[in-house]
């Protein structure tokens, strides 16, 4: 797959990085509560845990949604190639 389709690729890691900041921040300030119920040990200790784990089940589950399929990409980059 090719990354901004040959174009110059720093404004698009600028704006990768700039979105991760952005989103570890915002995860963690919407996490924080759930970290307080797993700083000490009791019977709530667990759910951040497992809320963790299902955001990642889900996600993996929901990613392949995203990824171009093979075929798709080299009707696009045949497109491109044309112009």
């Amino acid at each position: 797959m090719e990354f901004a389709s040959g174009r110059p690729t720093g404004a698009y890691y600028g704006l990768l990085a700039s979105a991760g900041g952005l989103a570890v921040v915002l995860g963690n300030a919407a996490l924080a509560p759930l970290y307080e119920l797993a700083y000490t040990p009791s019977a709530t200790a667990f759910v951040p845990w497992i809320f963790l784990s299902e955001l990642g089940a889900i996600t993996a589950t929901f990613i392949r949604r995203f990824i171009p399929h093979p075929s798709s990409q080299a009707a696009l980059r045949d497109e491109i190639r044309a112009t």
